[in-house]
C-alpha cells in the first residue's frame, strides 16, 4: 500500500475512529505532506485546534518519509 492509497482507505473509516486515532492519523499525514508544524499554538478557546497542533508538534523533526511509513502502517492496522 502506498501513501495515497492509505489516505483514500482511511476516508471510509473516519466515522468509526476515536479522537486519539484521528489525531494520530492527522499528525502523520500533516508531517508527511507539510513537514514540521508551523505557526503558533491555537488559543485556549480552540481546544480542537490545540489538540491537533500538539499532536502534530509531538513528532517535530520526523522525516516526511518516516511519517509516510508510520501513516501507512497505522492505517493498515486499523480494525
Amino acid at each position: 500500500m502506498n501513501f495515497q492509497t492509505a489516505a483514500k482507505n482511511v476516508e471510509s473509516k473516519v466515522g468509526s475512529l476515536s479522537n486519539d486515532q484521528k489525531l494520530t492519523i492527522y499528525k502523520y499525514y500533516k508531517q508527511a505532506t507539510l513537514g514540521d508544524v508551523h505557526g503558533s499554538r491555537p488559543s485556549l478557546f480552540d481546544l480542537k485546534g490545540q489538540a491537533k497542533w500538539d499532536s502534530w508538534a509531538s513528532i517535530k523533526g520526523m522525516s516526511k518519509r518516516d511519517a509516510e511509513a508510520k501513516y501507512i502502517s497505522y492505517i493498515q492496522n486499523l480494525p
